[in-house]
C-alpha cells in the first residue's frame, strides 16, 4: 500500500479510537506518523484491560478488512503501525533520497 494510503488509514484509525480515551484519565493517544500509540502509564491499573481491549478490537476490525497493521506492546503502551514500517526503513529511505540529490 502506498505511503499516502497508509497515512489516510492511520488518520481514520485515530478518528475511530479517539473516543475510547476521551474522558478516561491517564490514557493518551500519540500520533507518531505513521504509527499510533496508546499510552496508559498514568491511567489506573483497573482501567487498563477494558480500554486496551477496546483499542485492539478497533485495530482488529481494520486487519479483518485486509489492512496490514502490526501491534507492538511496549512498556505501558500499545503501538499500531503499518506492517514493515520502522525507524530503520525510514532512515534508509531518507539516506537513499539524500544520495539521489547529490
Amino acid at each position: 500500500m502506498p505511503t499516502g494510503a497508509f497515512s489516510t488509514v492511520m488518520a481514520c484509525l485515530r478518528r475511530d479510537v479517539a473516543p475510547l480515551v476521551r474522558g478516561r484519565p491517564g490514557f493518551l493517544l500519540e500520533d507518531k506518523q505513521p504509527a499510533l500509540a496508546l499510552h496508559y502509564r498514568l491511567a489506573r491499573p483497573e482501567d487498563w484491560e477494558e480500554t486496551i481491549t477496546e483499542f485492539l478490537l478497533v485495530v482488529q476490525a481494520y486487519q479483518r478488512r485486509g489492512i496490514t497493521l502490526e501491534v507492538i506492546h511496549g512498556k505501558k503502551a500499545v503501538e499500531v503501525r503499518p506492517l514493515g514500517v520502522n525507524k530503520g526503513k525510514a532512515m534508509q529511505a531518507l539516506l537513499e533520497h539524500r544520495q539521489g540529490r547529490t
